[in-house]
């Protein structure tokens, strides 16, 4: 159905921005789809707002496809792989909106695609002919780095209005950082003279790493001045223990022997 001075606006949740109200203009007829069951109040809200734009000045014929969505509660933020993944939480239905005339009501044809380090975009989740486009929730992740390294994972949605000229729109991206379980090796010295020493080598883990060391027997107490060192010079043979802790991973501790020569 053809309506002049058209903004149509379909609400998905009772997310909508001071932006996508604003856009409507003078003269306007204000058709709001609801898809939030819910949503009785707000649809009173945009009714009452493209009333109180029929005043306003100026008004553009030529139809344009807005889209809105709520970043995530993990949008920009990192997380840890401990070793079994990490499940990002779905992101809520998007909110179109449209200025202008349309001649049909829109029919959506979606594909959230993701993207994995420095990957290419691949599709996630799709559909076709919609009126509606459902809460996307992502699929598990995994820090596959083999070197311990963080890793970004982005997602994003892109939209094609079929019933109104194909006008296509992308969201903007989301993203979240993922890093490896903390963990590390070492490497020890040692000869007849006790010049032992040992060198960490860590991995993965989020921020600054902590070290604390201790003796397993308690008959060689561990040096109190060198205990939160990395590497350790000069330490008589015996059994250690030392344990890393950083500022989102699961702590990791490591037995470390060193051999009287």
């Amino acid at each position: 159905m053809v309506q002049n001075n058209l903004i149509n606006t379909m609400i998905m949740n009772r997310h909508v921005t001071l932006s996508t109200l604003l856009t409507m203009k003078k003269n306007s007829i204000c058709h709001v789809k609801v898809g939030h069951r819910n949503s009785v109040f707000l649809l009173f809200v945009v009714s009452f707002t493209c009333l109180l734009f029929i005043s306003t000045p100026g008004f553009s014929q030529k139809s344009k496809l807005g889209i809105a969505t709520v970043p995530p509660e993990w949008n920009n933020k990192t997380f840890c792989d401990n070793g079994n993944g990490f499940d990002p939480s779905p992101i809520t239905a998007p909110g179109f909106s449209y200025v202008g005339s349309v001649a049909n009501d829109p029919k959506y044809n979606y594909a959230w695609e993701q993207k994995a380090g420095d990957g290419n975009w691949e599709e996630v989740s799709s559909g076709k002919q919609k009126v509606v486009i459902p809460a996307f929730n992502p699929s598990l992740i995994k820090n596959k780095n083999k070197q311990g390294e963080m890793e970004k994972f982005q997602w994003r949605l892109k939209v094609t209005d079929v019933a109104n000229g194909n006008q296509t729109v992308t969201s903007e991206v989301y993203s979240l950082q993922l890093a490896a379980k903390l963990n590390f090796t070492y490497t020890t010295t040692a000869d007849a003279q006790g010049a032992n020493a040992v060198e960490v080598l860590p991995s993965g883990g989020i921020g600054t790493k902590r070290y604390t060391w201790s003796s397993a027997d308690a008959a060689i107490p561990f040096p109190a001045d060198r205990m939160h060192n990395k590497n350790q010079e000069g330490l008589q043979a015996g059994v250690y223990k030392l344990t890393i802790t950083d500022e989102g991973c699961k702590p990791i501790s490591q037995t470390i022997t060193i051999i009287k020569k």
